[in-house]
């Protein structure tokens, strides 16, 4: 985010979409009008896509518990190094999978999830149980939200969509711009990536041509920018409860 005196720019990539957008609203209602940039989704867009990328229903109504399993599942799975397609790793998804499943409430199917990656990361079992209740968290609440409010009164920021290719599915059910132009009365502009998301390296070429020229002037002396994380006091919670006290690094 950077908010100048008359103009602020916001940026937003998958669930910071719906943060992004919610924070112009509200900065527009401080008389700021400014330009978000949405990578790779939308509102419309989001559910779909998460959806396909957790193998579930959406026509048919997104049971909770099967939300559950395929977030620790899927989650796991990142989490291990070189997990791939090879028959030993297809053995060990089937046991998570089972273990899972087989977990009668959301804290049991944690604990089912991180005991599968016993010997399987680098890390911490605190580490990994953290990633698996933030991403819960917020595919959860990106799933409930509806943007009929900011459609009801739409932004009059200016809406710049960076998304890869639509895949065959999403380009049945979504217009080019992720039904972006329904939430500002602006006209919204859409580039296409390669890459798609963060990586494509063209990214930031798309950026800096909406910045104004004192702002990038600006912008190259030092970093303008306030970065939010989402989920946050998951993380420092732990690093706190876990990390060795002074005491301790004074011993060793």
């Amino acid at each position: 985010m950077m908010v100048f005196k008359d103009h602020f720019y916001l940026l937003g990539h998958t669930f910071g979409v719906i943060v992004a957008l919610e924070m112009a609203a509200r900065l527009e209602k401080q008389g700021l009008v400014g330009t978000v940039f949405c990578v790779d989704t939308s509102p419309d867009a989001l559910p779909i896509q998460l959806s396909a990328l957790l193998q579930l229903s959406p026509d048919h109504g997104i049971d909770d518990q099967a939300l559950q399993n395929s977030i620790v599942e899927h989650i796991c799975k990142l989490l291990v190094d070189g997990y791939d397609s090879s028959e030993p790793m297809a053995v060990w998804a089937k046991e998570l999978q089972r273990a899972v499943g087989e977990a009668k409430d959301w804290p049991s199917k944690v604990d089912a999830g991180v005991r599968q990656l016993r010997g399987r990361v680098p890390h911490s079992f605190q580490y990994a149980r953290a990633h698996i209740e933030a991403a819960y968290a917020r595919i959860r609440e990106s799933l409930r939200y509806s943007a009929e409010a900011l459609a009801a009164q739409p932004l009059s920021s200016h809406l710049v969509l960076a998304r890869r290719a639509l895949q065959e599915g999403e380009a049945a059910v979504l217009p080019s711009d992720l039904g972006l132009s329904r939430l500002s009365s602006a006209p919204v502009s859409v580039h296409e990536l390669t890459a798609g998301g963060v990586d494509d390296l063209r990214l930031p070429a798309v950026i800096n041509k909406y910045m104004r020229p004192q702002e990038l002037e600006q912008f190259s002396k030092r970093d303008l920018r306030e970065s939010y994380l989402l989920c946050t006091d998951k993380y420092i919670s732990y690093f706190h409860d876990y990390a060795p006290g002074e005491n301790e690094v004074k011993k060793n």
